[in-house]
């Protein structure tokens, strides 16, 4: 049997979930566990063309169907969890049903096998049963990819959710077609000349699916890469799970020391780089060499970042040797450097990091820090820049925080939970502007 057929109407369906990932992961700039999912389904492609590579070598027809299929329904369903998992944090769609979506895509293959193998003996029926479902699975989780990306698509407004659901439905369409052909070879009612003709059917079919796939999922990069406004990503994933981020924004980071201000501020900066956003980052406690070790340990090239213009690295901290980098914690230093720095930055997307405001308030009273702080908003909002401020919560009475509060957009809080004897850092998001938030923590 000429594997010729199969093998591309696979290649041609695993072609497009990896265009899909690709535009997913360009669009929101993922990172942490999401990264690794992304990169599961290249190893997924690799592993479907060694699988070709092992039937060139002598393994059987059958053994080449069986094990594409089966690798092509895990790269399935890794993409789809990937493309959930991205969508759901930037709010736009919601996976609900998940047990009757699993009970339909196995119940319906169990079905198929059972009408066809009735007469059959009992482990004739199970690897029966065990086959379709391997590549009825590949088509209906690809099916469902493209409808999921379709939907997203429909609530931007945008008549690019067509070709998708389009796609959509011609390989819910091959899966069907697939069970009814799969189960009459296999119970010796159709003969081979129709499994033939079925696989160049199938080819074709899945040629023009994914053909109209991509051009529509293509097009959803055209209004969500807007620069000035948005949703992006913050890479703290109980963050972006309540609100994404919209850009630009202020917003407020309040915790006691040592829940995780920092951390979370640094995890911020580090994935809006790997995006090429433009990040100044301004310390009143830790010298220029922490800040670039803690950088360097999240995966950033500091040297190069810095060289670029794309990172601004500054410090209160005095050095003799980093001269350039220091800046007094005096309101006005402050307020100077914020419009000096951020001029430098090469980047249409910009990000201030300030922390924290507490040092200049203990050092120059609650009122000259609330008033830095207000100007540091206003000019933030008139350049179109996101303005972070970390911010020590118990180190003053709750009138003062009170008003930081009210100075932002939103309000992220960090604590420090004890469980199991151990401290875990917590995150959530306690206030953002026109966004319904549930409070609920994350760990950090």
């Amino acid at each position: 049997m000429d594997v010729l057929f199969p093998f591309v109407s696979r290649l041609i369906v695993l072609l497009g979930v990896l265009v899909i990932v690709g535009v997913i992961r360009r669009l929101f700039n993922v990172g942490g566990l999401l990264v690794y999912s992304a990169r599961f389904v290249y190893v997924g492609f690799v592993m479907y063309l060694l699988t070709a590579a092992v039937y060139f070598l002598g393994a059987g027809f059958e053994v080449f169907i069986y094990l594409s299929s089966l690798i092509g329904s895990a790269v399935m369903a890794v993409a789809l969890a990937f493309v959930l998992h991205v969508l759901s944090l930037v709010g736009e769609v919601q996976f609900r049903l998940v047990t009757v979506g699993v009970l339909i895509f196995f119940a319906i293959p169990l079905v198929a096998a059972l009408v066809f193998f009735r007469s059959g003996a009992v482990v004739d029926v199970f690897l029966a049963y065990h086959l379709m479902v391997a590549g009825f699975l590949f088509w209906l989780l690809g099916s469902y990819v493209y409808g999921v990306v379709g939907r997203f698509v429909l609530n931007l407004g945008m008549w690019g959710a067509v070709p998708l659901w389009a796609a959509g439905f011609v390989y819910a369409g091959v899966g069907v077609l697939f069970l009814y052909v799969m189960g009459n070879v296999l119970s010796g009612l159709f003969s081979q000349g129709v499994y033939d003709t079925y696989f160049v059917l199938e080819t074709v079919m899945s040629l023009v699916a994914t053909v109209a796939g991509v051009f529509g999922v293509t097009r959803i990069s055209v209004p969500v890469r807007g620069v000035e406004k948005g949703t992006v990503l913050t890479g703290v994933e109980g963050i972006d799970r309540e609100i994404g981020l919209r850009y630009p924004s202020v917003v407020a980071v309040v915790g006691p020391s040592g829940s995780g201000r920092s951390t979370l501020l640094a995890r911020l900066a580090a994935h809006r780089l790997s995006a090429g956003d433009g990040v100044v980052m301004f310390s009143l406690h830790d010298t220029v060499e922490e800040m670039r070790r803690r950088m360097a340990e999240l995966g950033c090239d500091v040297e190069r970042l810095e060289q670029e213009g794309k990172l601004v690295l500054l410090t209160s901290i005095p050095s003799t040797d980093k001269v350039q980098h220091y800046v007094a914690s005096e309101p006005n230093e402050i307020n100077i450097a914020f419009t000096r720095v951020l001029s430098k930055l090469a980047s249409d997307r910009r990000w201030f990091i300030l922390d924290s405001i507490t040092p200049v308030m203990e050092s120059h009273g609650v009122e000259a820090g609330l008033k830095l702080l207000n100007l540091l908003v206003a000019k933030s909002k008139a350049a179109g820049v996101s303005l972070w401020v970390a911010y020590n919560n118990l180190a003053f009475p709750q009138n003062v925080t009170a008003m930081v509060m009210d100075s932002v957009d939103g309000v992220v809080e960090t604590m420090l939970k004890e469980e199991n004897g151990r401290l875990s850092r917590m995150v959530r998001v306690l206030t953002m502007k026109d966004v319904k938030v549930s409070g609920s923590w994350y760990k950090l």
